[in-house]
């Protein structure tokens, strides 16, 4: 099974990137919003966590940009 890493190979350089933890029983279950390959590289680098699903974003930022991107639906989110 192919996890983040492996389809970061499939992805624009310029993506902006959330994480969203699915069994999760908060409220908001977003661990990361808007982070750049680097910072999202860095967070794999300290947590593990089973990738369930992905999808496309696209939304507004403060200035009124587009901003585009990827969501990954993870759980059994760990820190190394």
């Amino acid at each position: 099974m192919l996890d983040i890493y492996d389809l970061l190979d499939y992805v624009q350089d310029d993506c902006m990137f959330d994480i969203f933890e699915c069994d999760s029983r908060a409220f908001d279950c977003t661990i990361a919003k808007d982070l750049s390959r680097e910072e999202l590289e860095g967070w794999l680098e300290h947590h593990s966590c089973d990738l369930l699903s992905f999808e496309p974003i696209q939304r507004k930022d403060n200035n009124d940009n587009t901003i585009f991107g990827i969501v990954w639906n993870v759980e059994r989110v760990e820190e190394n």
